[in-house]
């Protein structure tokens, strides 16, 4: 395992990935095929009704792969060309999700089912072009292939507003938080002005301030800014976060569990970060970390198709372990015949040297992969 990474964010990796598997396979598996389980019922029981956390767990998982998201590509971000930075972000996302997307059309043409939202599930050149590029979630009707590609649109949108953001960021980080802050609020005020695709954007962008907690706390933590201007910032982004869960602002029901989900998830994500030093490197955390954009792509198709398939004919237990262990199995082949082909790519498109304002960016906070997932 490489020493220079950040071993708080493999362990939240790992667990977010773990939290969102539980919720398709286990939570909304069983709710969907109306099975009763006693251990996901005591488990709800004593953990997930208590805390109030949204969608059984998953939208828990999903918040810290956003926090993770927001600090990390910021870390990475600040050392890198804008040429850099957009080659390494669009090879980090795309030639995965175009794998999973093609994935998802096999199984959907040979009559298998993998977990789907989104209006239609319909098979076609457009449609798979838009699921590749993730325009499908800003049209109407949304054709989903691939159910968890809805986060995929909110990266990116951070990925493009950070881009846009980092020259000013280098300079004056507080001003260029605020700005983000500003630009998403601005969106949030004229969510009703546009058309259906303008508000199906504007719903994506009330998820950024997820992201832009996270990168707040890497301004703090790497003395860009300090702490009292963090809280200001932190204060204004979970404001932001709540204003997007409003009634009649397009989020999905149960708005205070969403909320009160971003409150635990921060909370984690800070304990991670202060017991960094603390932290010992598990091979297997590690493992689960360097594949957990393959296992979240893949459970949703792989496993529930699966499941869907075996249940009837060797019962849920017997269903789960295998479709968990083609899940494990794919994205282990999807790590190294994809996601590491493709970074390999992005670090010889841009090996040349850097440019002297990144050569003078944070060096006080060890590296590591420069995505949240």
């Amino acid at each position: 395992m490489n020493p220079g990474r950040f071993r708080s964010l493999d362990l939240l990796r790992a667990v977010a990935v773990c939290l969102v598997v539980y919720c398709h396979l286990v939570g909304i598996w069983l709710h969907q095929h109306d099975i009763h389980s006693v251990t996901a019922a005591v488990f709800e029981g004593f953990a997930v009704d208590p805390l109030a956390v949204a969608l059984n767990v998953g939208n828990l998982g999903v918040v810290i792969f956003f926090l993770v998201s927001g600090f990390i590509v910021t870390h990475t971000g600040f050392a890198e060309s804008p040429r850099q930075y957009a080659i390494k972000r669009l090879l980090r996302i795309y030639p995965m999700l175009t794998a999973a997307v093609l994935v998802s059309a096999a199984l959907f043409t040979v009559g298998l089912q993998p977990l789907s939202t989104g209006d239609g599930t319909s098979v076609d050149p457009m449609s798979l072009l838009t699921n590749m590029s993730l325009a499908n979630y800003l049209m109407t009707p949304r054709v989903v292939l691939v159910d968890v590609g809805w986060t995929l649109i909110i990266e990116v949108l951070f990925y493009t507003l950070l881009f846009v953001a980092l020259p000013l960021l280098r300079r004056a980080t507080s001003s260029a938080i605020l700005g983000e802050l500003g630009a998403v609020a601005a969106v949030l005020a004229s969510a009703h002005l546009g058309g259906p695709s303008y508000a199906l954007l504007a719903v994506d962008v009330g998820y950024l301030p997820a992201l832009l907690l996270g990168q707040v706390v890497w301004a703090v933590r790497s003395r860009r800014i300090p702490l009292w201007a963090g809280s200001v910032l932190g204060v204004v982004a979970v404001s932001e976060y709540v204003w997007a869960g409003l009634p009649g602002m397009g989020r999905q029901p149960t708005v205070y569990h969403y909320n009160l989900t971003l409150a635990l998830g921060f909370a984690v994500f800070l304990a991670a970060l202060l017991a960094e030093s603390k932290l010992r490197p598990i091979a297997l955390i590690g493992y689960v970390a360097d594949r957990s954009y393959s296992l979240y792509l893949l459970h949703g198709l792989l496993a529930v198709a699966l499941m869907n398939v075996l249940y009837p004919v060797i019962g849920y237990p017997s269903a789960l372990v295998v479709g968990l262990a083609a899940t494990v199995s794919a994205a282990h082949a999807s790590h190294r015949w994809v996601e590491r082909p493709a970074m390999r790519l992005a670090r010889r498109m841009t090996s040349t040297k850097r440019r002297a304002q990144a050569r003078g960016s944070s060096s006080s906070v060890p590296t590591s992969s420069g995505a949240g997932m």
